[in-house]
């Protein structure tokens, strides 16, 4: 069987596409995903529905054509609930923790985005049409869905742990379905019905995107979420499900494929840490196929891993039976360093025993 091989970039600092798809080429590796819309609420696409950062240019297209003549398949990466313009248009919509807290600096330690609650309709709906747009404007093969989860701080030396969302329209809105509400409960953040109904926000909203992608022939996935993950198994994979309302066996049914974000490491910061090993890589995309998922593994691509690690955790990964492999390139920007050397050569041993 193939695996697919891939890599994740932002273009914040711009991408030279040519010479970007030349070292794809040779890293024998199958398609790129780009974030078309990034977590700062814009888009490098051309959009009628989302502000743009390239001012009446369309990069997108010039980089849609050169991949395609490359022999590349590409996918649109879109944040979803993370969005820095609706945050500050829209206030009230940022998630709030259960001690009035909001998913936003200041108190937030990723200050470059906000984290939106995942009810507001408004926003669920500006997102379907962002797509539609996208979708029908450019020849994407597949469609990446990031952030689309309910955000999630560990506990640090700030304070305990914080669970979302808990604004007063998710306290409206729970209470329709469980008839009381959520912070009279004895133990909101142990209440089964809570979970169910967080997650079902989180599955509904991909299944909306999936009616747009199916139609359009396009490829659908989202990224899985597993901050600070503290074991292996599946009990691990249903904390991190709790967290971050991702109903794993109900996605891997709704999408062509789950992308688990194992970046064995990562930083520091208290909601996105992980410091695992190649094992637990391995661990995670086997128990995502066996809840019925075709994985694909978003692994360490840059710093703070080291470019053997990022040899090894695609190995780890590939082992373990993913469909596919996308790299992400960690706090390293650029296409042209030794962490894409090292990936390059994990592609290229990955293609060598696939073709004998």
């Amino acid at each position: 069987m193939k695996t697919e091989r891939g890599i994740f970039l932002v273009p914040w600092t711009g991408i030279d596409i040519r010479r970007t798809a030349e070292l794809l080429g040779e890293s024998s590796a199958d398609f790129i995903s780009i974030s078309v819309k990034d977590s700062m609420g814009r888009t490098w696409a051309r959009s009628d529905v989302v502000p743009e950062w390239a001012g009446g240019r369309d990069p997108l297209k010039d980089a849609c054509d050169v991949f395609h003549r490359a022999g590349l398949k590409i996918r649109a990466s879109i944040a979803v609930f993370a969005d820095a313009y609706h945050g500050q248009l829209h206030p009230d919509w940022v998630a709030k923790g259960a001690d009035g807290g909001l998913a936003a600096r200041p108190g937030w330690s990723e200050d470059w985005y906000y984290h939106l609650c995942p009810t507001r309709e408004p926003h669920r709906e500006y997102t379907l049409r962002f797509v539609e747009e996208l979708t029908s404007r450019y020849e994407f093969d597949g469609i990446d869905l990031d952030f689309i989860r309910f955000p999630w701080k560990a506990a640090n030396q700030d304070g305990p742990e914080r669970r979302f969302c808990f604004c007063d329209h998710c306290r409206t809105e729970f209470k329709k379905v469980a008839g009381e509400d959520v912070l009279a409960l004895e133990s909101p953040e142990l209440e089964p019905e809570w979970y169910r109904w967080r997650a079902d926000l989180i599955s509904s909203m991909v299944e909306s995107v999936g009616k747009i992608t199916v139609a359009r022939h396009m490829a659908l996935a989202p990224f899985i979420a597993l901050w600070s993950a503290d074991g292996f198994g599946l009990d691990e994979l249903n904390r991190s499900s709790q967290r971050f309302g991702q109903d794993h066996r109900r996605l891997a049914k709704i999408c062509d494929q789950l992308s688990p974000m194992v970046y064995h490491r990562f930083t520091d910061e208290p909601t996105c840490y992980t410091l695992r090993s190649v094992r637990w890589v391995r661990d995670v995309t086997w128990h995502l196929r066996e809840l019925g998922a075709t994985v694909c593994s978003v692994v360490q691509g840059g710093p703070p891993a080291s470019p053997l690690e990022v040899i090894d955790a695609v190995r780890a990964a590939v082992d373990a039976g993913a469909a596919a492999i996308m790299s992400y390139p960690g706090l390293s920007w650029t296409v042209d360093n030794a962490y894409w050397v090292a990936l390059g050569r994990a592609y290229q041993d990955i293609a060598v025993a696939e073709t004998g």
